[in-house]
């Protein structure tokens, strides 16, 4: 993995070499590839011209230019990596699943809270659980809009308003935030993952480490509070939350 800070001849050929490379495994193992299908974008700040990038000798597309984002294996990324496409189609699919649940929670349906509460697990809140990595890369509003789907869920299991608070709401339900619980699916993910030696996030880590002598680091990454990060990785003297303090 690369990350290119502009586009350049070098960069345009380093990528469309890959490409090449890719195309001949692909050949070789007799996988077939589909460039009509893939598309491509640049993350930044910045408006960049198009790339002139080929698989198979079929100029790729960009990414759509009136949302600005792609669709990988579920996960939509806009230009800025701050998943706020990918939150707008969590919200409209969460949602409609909500207005189900207020359907199944009425009285003639004669179903447990308990009951509705799994139903919820299953329809709404595995729909947020999947990518919740990208929870701890968001903006604390965006967060807050996400954490408000599981206010909302439980509301219409337990059939309570907003006047009954958050925090009661939470104990009446015998549940957790959805903050925490997103952290604690990170942190079992990463104790797998150096369990197995799982080689792409040790390199993460390996070059997350190499950043204690380098640059300051002005936005979060996915290993930053990271309990798991800090006890396996880095000494006791220097953990990782103090180089964010």
């Amino acid at each position: 993995m690369k990350l290119y800070k502009k586009k350049t001849t070098r960069v345009l050929n380093e990528i469309n070499n890959y490409l090449s490379e890719l195309s001949a495994w692909a050949y070789k193992w007799r996988v077939s590839l589909a460039p009509h299908k893939c598309n491509f974008i640049a993350f930044g700040r910045n408006k960049v011209d198009d790339f002139d990038i080929s698989l198979d000798g079929i100029k790729l597309k960009t990414a759509d230019s009136n949302t600005d984002e792609i669709k990988f294996l579920g996960l939509r990324l806009d230009k800025h990596l701050n998943f706020n496409k990918q939150v707008e189609h969590l919200k409209k699919t969460c949602y409609a699943r909500i207005d189900l649940l207020r359907v199944i929670s009425s009285a003639r349906w004669h179903l447990l809270p308990e009951t509705r509460k799994l139903i919820y697990h299953l329809l709404v809140r595995s729909v947020m659980e999947y990518a919740s990595f990208s929870f701890h890369l968001m903006t604390p509003s965006t967060k807050r809009s996400v954490n408000a789907i599981h206010y909302t869920a439980l509301r219409a299991i337990y059939k309570k308003k907003k006047e009954f608070g958050n925090s009661n709401l939470l104990s009446l339900a015998q549940d957790i935030t959805m903050e925490e619980r997103l952290g604690n699916l990170k942190e079992n993910y990463f104790k797998k993952a150096i369990k197995h030696k799982n080689p792409l996030i040790m390199q993460l880590i390996e070059e997350y480490k190499s950043f204690k002598n380098g640059r300051s680091i002005a936005t979060p990454t996915v290993f930053c509070g990271s309990k798991v990060i800090d006890e396996f990785f880095m000494p006791i003297e220097m953990p990782l939350n103090s180089l964010f303090e």
